[in-house]
């Protein structure tokens, strides 16, 4: 919203119009409102008429059951005694948590091996000894998502709806958010100027597709089966051996659903 004078127009008119009708209204930054830029001061002073609170990272409780909701999603089973271990192994934010917790999960597909602890301890003695810590960027994801289906950066960064294109820029948007710092809004400019509700749209579109489609044991062979064969040779980085198993697995959920609708 920042620099776009038409959109805070409307969002003033809109907000107006809620607090006018003691609406609750509840806004989400990464700054006071008192050092927000780009943002009419009409707007600030209506932003600190409220009560501004720090989201602080969760502790160690909201960790797990942020853990519990994930593995339910992807329809993982863990014992409470290995989310604990994962909740300690891993960094402060529920994004470092929802990172950490695809690697392990990721390493558990590739090597056909359970969670277990060892397993947690490593993949955290991993990502800590890392020397070189890889820095994975939008640019990258778009560029390893388009060379798996077969397509192009520009046309996942362009308008067109085909379903050969739809998908590859859901993905590769859902994994931009999972795996980057990267603001919404950034994320969007970075997928041929599309906003955040549509980056908002992709991620949803993916984790929908991941809990009607939980993992099964076949599934599970497959993608090993093709990650070591085809990808183990392509990269060390651990990430990015998590982003092949998402590849597959919504690959894998395509053709099913392809195959469903013809019969």
């Amino acid at each position: 919203m920042a620099g776009k004078e038409g959109t805070q127009q409307e969002f003033f008119h809109t907000f107006n119009e809620l607090y006018d009708n003691s609406k609750q209204i509840v806004l989400t930054s990464d700054k006071p409102p008192h050092q927000l830029s780009g943002i009419q001061e009409r707007l600030i002073g209506r932003f600190e008429w409220g009560f501004a609170v720090e989201v602080l990272p969760p502790d160690l409780e909201h960790r797990v059951a942020i853990l519990q909701t994930k593995a339910k999603n992807l329809g993982v089973i863990l014992d409470d005694d290995i989310l604990f271990v994962i909740a300690e192994s891993s960094g402060g934010s529920v994004r470092e948590l929802e990172g950490f917790f695809n690697n392990v999960v990721g390493q558990s597909t590739m090597l056909g091996v359970p969670i277990n602890k060892n397993l947690v301890m490593e993949v955290s003695s991993r990502l800590m000894n890392k020397s070189t810590p890889d820095r994975i960027t939008v640019e990258l994801i778009q560029s390893e998502v388009a060379s798996f289906y077969g397509t192009t950066v520009q046309d996942i960064c362009s308008k067109k709806r085909t379903k050969g294109v739809v998908r590859p820029r859901q993905v590769a948007i859902y994994l931009s958010r999972m795996f980057t710092d990267n603001s919404l809004l950034d994320i969007g400019r970075k997928f041929g100027g599309r906003d955040h509700s549509t980056v908002l749209h992709s991620v949803a579109t993916i984790e929908d597709l991941l809990a009607k489609e939980p993992l099964s044991g076949e599934s599970n062979s497959y993608i090993a089966e093709q990650n070591e064969k085809t990808f183990w040779w392509k990269t060390s980085r651990l990430k990015l051996i998590t982003f092949f198993v998402f590849y597959f697995y919504i690959t894998f959920v395509d053709y099913c659903s392809l195959f469903r609708d013809k019969c």
